[in-house]
């Protein structure tokens, strides 16, 4: 998981940015009755500003990129509103 996610840092270009990574991985309870179905969550603090993406898939590692790429499409959002 933190090779995936940890590729983001490049795109974050002040480093003095304090930055905040949560990660979460799993299956929902088995109360849902949703078969194997896999989620991934992340929360990304940047300088105080909340980042979150999250997915579920069939597939975890699709769950993951999925949240990777949401999450890289957000920094670039706020990149532009900063510069």
């Amino acid at each position: 998981m933190e090779d995936k996610i940890g590729g983001l840092e490049k795109f974050i270009s002040d480093p003095d940015d304090l930055v905040e990574v949560s990660v979460e991985i799993g299956k929902p309870s088995l109360h849902h009755r949703s078969g194997k179905i896999y989620y991934a969550e992340a929360n990304m603090k940047i300088g105080g500003k909340l980042l979150r993406a999250d997915a579920k898939d069939y597939d975890l590692r699709t769950a993951i990129v999925e949240v990777k790429d949401e999450l890289q499409k957000q920094i670039e959002k706020f990149k532009g509103k900063k510069e």
